[in-house]
């Protein structure tokens, strides 16, 4: 499938990293293809492919470039052709998209201009870059905020888990509790006690958790490097510090019931308890 250019001016509209060769190559009617198909066909500069249109008519066409390109990216094709290439196998062709540069640069007066001259026509969509960049980022951010809502649900249950184990801690621990409250521990001591633990609990989990996900985050982009052109592992390290703090806030707040129970311990029944 070959996508028609207009070799005078796609170089001002899209910005084509050239890998190999160049992107004059258009005007003498050649093509330019897209890194990660080079490399799925083993196509390289100077090789030529045959051209079939659908009803057979046939022809060949020369390699002048490669250039680097997201395949998940619908921006820049996998094939780039000179419209004079395309209109000699399909004398009409699908017109997928149109590139528009206004002067001045981009902007909101610029865009509702363009809008205006095709009519504010509601089947027609005119995209800014801000606009193109979040269309081609979408489909991740939605799966991100999937994995903020389990994320989310796995805090509420953990924090759950510290209350219930903590709580189960005091109740055990009654007779030891009492006896430090005899020896002279006060209330705001045992406090501090327990939300320490809950700190070690969170804390540990947290640390746990963060190295597993890294490590999971890195193992799953070595199986997608191969085929995900420029790939490179970004660690978030402020998200990831964000995370680890709130962990142990959840922490803290799952020990606020089981330290004012500690601290409520009756010191009497509990230095007698056996």
């Amino acid at each position: 499938m070959l996508t028609g250019v207009d070799p005078a001016t796609i170089g001002r509209l899209l910005r084509y990293d050239v890998l190999e060769g160049s992107l004059d190559c258009l005007v003498k009617g050649q093509i330019a293809v897209a890194d990660f198909k080079a490399a799925q066909a083993g196509w390289h500069v100077g090789q030529t492919l045959p051209l079939q249109r659908q009803d057979d008519q046939r022809g060949s066409v020369t390699i002048g470039a490669v250039y680097h390109a997201d395949e998940q990216s619908d921006l820049l094709p996998s094939i780039t052709a000179p419209d004079s290439l395309v209109a000699r196998y399909d004398s009409t062709p699908n017109t997928a998209a149109i590139p528009v540069a206004t002067d001045g640069g981009p902007g909101r007066a610029a865009l509702g201009t363009i809008t205006h001259a095709l009519g504010d026509n509601p089947a027609l969509a005119v995209l800014g870059q801000a606009a193109v960049r979040a269309e081609d980022s979408g489909p991740i951010g939605d799966q991100l905020n999937v994995f903020h809502a389990l994320l989310s649900m796995a805090l509420v249950i953990a924090a759950l888990g510290i209350a219930n184990t903590l709580a189960m801690s005091v109740l055990e621990r009654r007779k030891e509790i009492g006896t430090l409250r005899a020896l002279g521990l006060d209330r705001a001591g045992v406090t501090r006690m327990i939300r320490l633990e809950a700190l070690l609990i969170g804390g540990l989990g947290a640390t746990l958790g963060t190295v597993m996900g890294v490590f999971l985050g890195w193992a799953l982009g070595r199986t997608l490097q191969e085929t995900v052109a420029g790939y490179t592992l970004v660690l978030p390290w402020g998200r990831l510090a964000l995370g680890v703090l709130i962990a142990l806030a959840g922490a803290l707040l799952a020990s606020l019931w089981p330290a004012r129970r500690a601290a409520n311990v009756d010191i009497a029944a509990a230095t007698a308890a056996q």
